[in-house]
């Protein structure tokens, strides 16, 4: 009797183990530019209805758009969220030079 109730503790604790073991193999590892929704903004300029007609009648068949990506290594991923901070750190030096300057002329 000892040595099946032995056999059972053992067998718990090397199941339990095991499901630890194989949950911490597939947690996920969260960047912070993971959290950043990418944004596409497509621009048109506004139209009549007779360019809207006109622009219809003139086109054959379905018209389509491609979106195509390749997948980046990390290192390219990396390079790529230090430009945009770069990029957003000038538009933001930009934007509060244009301010002081509207600043200095509204006085």
């Amino acid at each position: 009797m000892k040595s099946s109730l032995k056999n059972t503790t053992i067998f718990a604790v090397a199941m339990c183990a095991a499901v630890f073991i194989s949950g911490s193999a597939f947690n996920t590892v969260k960047h912070g530019t993971q959290n950043k929704i990418q944004t596409v903004t497509i621009t048109a300029k506004a139209m009549t209805e007779a360019q809207k007609l006109a622009y219809d009648a003139e086109q054959n068949g379905i018209q389509t758009v491609v979106i195509s990506a390749k997948r980046l290594t990390t290192e390219q991923k990396i390079a790529m969220d230090q430009q945009d901070q770069q990029d957003q750190q000038n538009q933001f030096k930009q934007q509060s030079v244009a301010e002081k300057n509207n600043r200095r002329t509204a006085i």
